[in-house]
This record gives C-alpha cells, sequence and structure tokens, in this order.
C-alpha cells in the first residue's frame, strides 16, 4: 500500500473519512502547532494570494516555523500582520515571498524545493558601536546560526525563543557581560539589551565551575515536602544502555565519569541539616563516580 500522509478514519459503514493531513501537526519548543491554523492567517493576509507554512529544521535539533507566500505582499509586512493575530509560538520565524510555489510533477507542493529563509534584513544592518554591544551581537549570532547581527534586530524576528534567549544569556556571561532572559524578551534588540546589562570586572568571575553550595529549587523543595507529608521515600528512574562489544569496566568508569565532570548536577549531594530542607552540595571535578 503506497503511503500518501493522508490521515483518514475507517467508519464502520466500510466508508473512509478524510480528517486532513498526518504532516500538518508539528511539535516546536513543546507547543503542537496546526500548520493549517498558521496557514490559513497567513492566507488572509491583504496581498497575499497563496500560502504555505512548513517547519524546517536547517540545523539539528533547531526547528522553526517558516512561512512561504506568493502575492504582493511585503513578507515583513505578513509577518508583522501574523504577530497581531496570533500567539508568539505560532509566527512563523521568516516570511519567504516566492513567484510561485513549486510543484512535484504531480502537481503537488514540493516541499524539498522550498528555499531555505534568511533571518536578517541585510539593508537595515547596524553594527555595534560599543564592546557590549559587539559581545551581545555575538552572542546572538552563535545562538542563532548567523553569519551577523544588527544591535537594532528583534532577537524574535530573527527566529529566537525562550530556550535560546537563555543560551544568549549564558554566552554574554562568559564574556563578562551580564543579562537576564527577562531583559531579552523585553528590549529585544542588541542595542536595547546593551542599554541595562551589567559589565563584571573580572569575566573569569562569572564563570562558573559548579561547584559549592546550591539553593534547593522550587520543585526540589516540593519533593522533599513529598517525603515528609506523603511517606514518599525514593523516585527511581531506570535505563537500560547496550554497550558496544569489547567496552570493559575501565571504559564504563571513565565515560561515567567524563559525565558527572561535563554535569555539575550529578555530583549534587543531599545532606540532611536538621531543617527538613536539606543542604545541596556539588563537589568537584574528578571525585570519582562513587
Amino acid at each position: 500500500m503506497y503511503r500518501t500522509g493522508d490521515l483518514v478514519r475507517w467508519g464502520a459503514d466500510g466508508q473512509l473519512e478524510y480528517l486532513g493531513r498526518a504532516d500538518e501537526q508539528v511539535k516546536i519548543r513543546g507547543y503542537r502547532i496546526e500548520l493549517g491554523e498558521v496557514r490559513a492567517a497567513l492566507a488572509a493576509v491583504s496581498g497575499v494570494d497563496q500560502a504555505v507554512v512548513i517547519a524546517r529544521e536547517d540545523r539539528p535539533g533547531d526547528k522553526r516555523l517558516v512561512g512561504y507566500v506568493v502575492g504582493a505582499a511585503d513578507p515583513a509586512t505578513a509577518r508583522a500582520a501574523l504577530v497581531e493575530r496570533l500567539p508568539s509560538y505560532l509566527v512563523p520565524a521568516a516570511v519567504v515571498a516566492l513567484p510561485g510555489l513549486p510543484l512535484t510533477v504531480n502537481g503537488k507542493l514540493d516541499i524539498r524545493a522550498l528555499p531555505a529563509p534568511e533571518y536578517r534584513d541585510t539593508d537595515r544592518y547596524r553594527a555595534p558601536g560599543t564592546p557590549v554591544e559587539q559581545i551581545l551581537a555575538d552572542s546572538y549570532a552563535r545562538v542563532l546560526g548567523l553569519v551577523r547581527v544588527g544591535v537594532d534586530d528583534s532577537f524574535f524576528d530573527l527566529g529566537g525563543d525562550s530556550i535560546l534567549a537563555m543560551q544568549v544569556v549564558a554566552q554574554a556571561r562568559t564574556a563578562g557581560v551580564t543579562c537576564r532572559p527577562r531583559d531579552i524578551f523585553i528590549e529585544q534588540t542588541v542595542a536595547g539589551v546593551a542599554r541595562v546589562a551589567g559589565v563584571a570586572d573580572d569575566a573569569a568571575a562569572l564563570n562558573d565551575e559548579g561547584v559549592g553550595d546550591v539553593s534547593p529549587t522550587p520543585i526540589m523543595s516540593w519533593l522533599r515536602s513529598l517525603k515528609s507529608s506523603a511517606g514518599v521515600e525514593q523516585f527511581n528512574q531506570t535505563v537500560v544502555l547496550q554497550a558496544p562489544a569489547g567496552v570493559d569496566e575501565t571504559d564504563v568508569a571513565v565515560v561515567l565519569q567524563a559525565l558527572l565532570d561535563r554535569h555539575p548536577m550529578l555530583r549534587l549531594r543531599v545532606d540532611d541539616d536538621g531543617t527538613g530542607v536539606g543542604r545541596c552540595r556539588c563537589r568537584a571535578r574528578g571525585g570519582g563516580c562513587a
């Protein structure tokens, strides 16, 4: 049987009821998105004759919505219209204007022929003017996978989201510039974030080695309360891994130690301090797997 990708339901009367396309629903950043809903909103924009919305993954692990339009509508204007009509997670990271939609020999949309979008506007590019702006612009570009980012470019117009905003904050911090994800959400541009960002006297002091006391997070405190109120003594999670042939105990110890060295929270130890909360402390690297 040829798999068409159509989603149907087989009724009690033996008839097939067409429900839509199986590839019309995608999951991006934890949100389930109906591409047809976004496509309908884009097609309703003035000047758009035809519209297509797909999920592209031009970089591994970085899936984004991209819209394609045919007609007289300006791509930036069309996207701005969607910002006013749709929740932020439904707005395409970019809208691309095409003279016509590419079709296969069977007359269906040729998704593979749709071009990759440009996430920046070179005509409006303004270079960083201060060291802080340069650090932030470089952080934006690295996280978003762009060659360069101007100081007036909006982080979210370039395809950013809350997860990527945290990555920008982390990268900027290692270079001596301190800011918060909230600053990126409010200011959005490099110039705006630079105005509210802080600068460390010693950038090396900002590099957290992941060693020392750790304040319990809300979820950690909640789990602790479950133990005292509901009698929950422990939580277990198991996973089975298959190792390549020839791997011995020494190899496993090396891999586990590398994981411990890479992720500080795997070295976390919780000691009973008599307060009912516990003292959380991360050990230094190289402390051994045991």
